[in-house]
This record gives structure tokens, sequence and C-alpha cells, in this order.
């Protein structure tokens, strides 16, 4: 069964009787900066689409190896950050996978389609214990985790994750989010993918850049085995031409990225300090998104304001209570902090 994921605004505009231009969408954590210029201009070259797309996606691997000063040959492109995870469970095929949870539901998906999965429930306030991870991992083969984690928006210390390494056994971090951190640069393991062949990363573009409908993604590693396995076995041109040349563009566009890090970093302070004003408990948040635990039916309550937030009750570790919406920009925070202030006034 497929699990819910946020950004469903068609069911949710049926379910409540109204457009879907009239919905304010916090469950989906997309850039609120909109789309990039690349974007644009990608869409102005539709005589691209006259021929299949390259192949082996030479433009956009380049442009990806330059954004994340690795070589180009350590990176393979996907339709969406979750064509790599599958891919990645695919062929690392592990009898045994650890997952801490609550996290993103698709990595129990992908790994137990092809062996066992074992979870290890994180407790409040959702600190992962590294010490206790690599006790678990005595039994498993690997390691799958969300840095910062989703829903949670918890960030693991670099360090804590070369402990992980060092174990030997396979480490996969989905950084999808980490461009949104205050220093990425110093969460991010990608300048560790040379010197371990049991790290992989997968990334999306998607969500930095505003655009998840094209379905772009990326996975990085040095383990030359896993992706020779991958590149000779998987279905040519899952991306097509226009998202290709998309991503290529955007990844350039240092305006953009300046911009999204000021407004993540101002706004999400901003967000934290205000909910905590509130009857609301919030977590520390690395993500574009707060974590929060709150009064039952938030989600269904916000609904009737034409709100659209993420009830986490489905995430393996969670209960009912547990919410996750996306930060936008200052006028749509507004609108949301308006709303839940009335809500739990009345509540």
């Amino acid at each position: 069964m497929i699990k819910k994921h946020g950004g469903n605004v068609y069911k949710f505009a049926k379910e409540n009787h109204i457009a879907v231009s009239e919905i304010l969408d916090f469950s989906a954590n997309i850039n609120p900066l909109g789309l990039p210029k690349g974007v644009h201009e990608a869409f102005s070259d539709l005589e691209s689409i006259l021929n299949y797309p390259d192949p082996d996606y030479v433009d956009l691997v380049e442009a990806i190896a330059r954004f994340e000063n690795i070589s180009s040959d350590y990176i393979l492109v996907g339709n969406g950050g979750i064509e790599c995870i599958f891919l990645v469970a695919e062929h690392l095929k592990l009898n045994r996978m650890l997952i801490p949870v609550p996290t993103f539901v698709e990595y129990d998906r992908a790994y137990s389609k092809y062996g066992q999965v074992e979870k290890v429930v994180i407790e409040e306030p959702f600190t992962l214990d590294v010490e206790k991870l690599i006790t678990k991992l005595d039994s498993c083969d690997g390691i799958v985790i969300c840095n910062p984690n989703n829903p949670t928006g918890h960030l693991v210390d670099r360090k804590d994750l070369l402990k992980l390494l060092e174990t030997g056994k396979m480490i996969v971090v989905d950084e999808a989010f980490i461009d949104f951190t205050n220093d990425e640069a110093r969460s991010s393991m990608v300048k560790y993918i040379n010197d371990y062949d049991n790290l992989v990363i997968t990334k999306s573009l998607t969500k930095f850049f505003a655009m998840p409908g094209l379905r772009l993604g990326y996975l990085m590693t040095s383990n030359k085995a896993l992706l020779n396995d991958i590149k000779e076995s998987r279905m040519p041109w899952s991306i097509n031409a226009i998202a290709a040349k998309a991503g290529s563009l955007v990844l350039k566009d240092e305006d953009y990225i300046s911009k999204t890090k000021s407004w993540i970093k101002e706004e999400r302070q901003y967000m934290l300090k205000a909910l905590r004003t509130l009857d609301i408990e919030v977590f520390n948040t690395e993500g574009n998104y707060i974590f929060l635990k709150s009064i039952l039916e938030l989600d269904k309550k916000l609904a009737k304001y034409g709100i659209m937030i993420r009830s986490c009750s489905n995430y393996d570790g969670l209960t009912a209570g547990y919410y996750r919406f996306a930060i936008k920009d200052r006028e749509k925070n507004e609108v949301l902090l308006a709303a839940l202030k009335e809500i739990l006034w009345k509540s």
C-alpha cells in the first residue's frame, strides 16, 4: 500500500470543496521563492523534445559535479530523489537494513522489497543515539539515515555519521533537505565520498529549486560496483530533456541559491519563535519545515481555513497529534499563525 504523502492538493480540494488555487499548501516542503529562471529557460526550448535526451545526461552530471565539488564519475541521476532511493535499494540487495524511525516512509517500502527491514524507534526529542545504532548494526548490513530528518528536522552530527561509516556497513544518507541547513558545507557527507565506498548519498533537486513536478534527483557514491550495476540494468532515458536542462541551469543560479539561504535562515527562526508563544510543542529543525506536537485533528481544523498541513500519524514511531508543515514566505506564514491562534484559542 502506498502511504500518504504531503502535497496532494487535488484530493484536498475535492474533500474540502474548494479550488486548488485557493489552497495554502503547507504539507509539501517546497521553496516558496518559486521557479528559478533556468526552469523558464528550459521550457522555452521546446524544440529539444524533438530528440531523445542524452542517455548519459552529461551536461546535467557535470553541473552536479561542479555544484557538489566531486568527480562526475561518482554521480548517477534519476527521476527524482525517490527513484535513486529505490535504485540503491534494488541493487544493494541487503539482507537486513536498519531504519531509525520516524523518517521518510519510502525507505521502508524500498528496502523491504529486497530484504528485511529492522526499525529502531527514536524517542522524543528525536535525536539519534549513535552508539545504540552501532550496536544495532551488528545484526544488519546497512543503515539509511535522512539528514536532516523528515519529518523531525533533526540534523545528525557529521562525526556521528563518520562513526557509522567506520563500522564498514553500508551507510545510505538521504540529503534531500541538506541545502536548507544553516551550513550544509559542514553538515553534508559529500566530501567523504572518495574516502568511503560504503557511503551512498541521495539528493533531490526538486525541493530546493521548487520544481517537484519535474522529478529530478541524483545519487553519489565511489562504489563503482554499485554504480556499474545500476547503469547496466536501469531503464534508459528516465529523465526527460526539459527536466535535464532545467537541472543543469538551476545549479548555476547563484543568486537564487543565495536568496533561498537568506530566506530560510531568517524565516525558520521567525516561525520557531512565533510558534513557541502558542500552546504548541515545537521541535528544533534544520529543514525548511517545522515539526510539532499539538491538539488532535489540527490538520482537519486548519482545512476549514483552506490550509493544508501534514499529519504525521502514519509515520512509524509517531501517533496522532504530531504534524509537519513547510516554512513559506512571511505573508503565508502569518496566515497560518493567525489560523493557529484562532483554533487554539477556541480549544
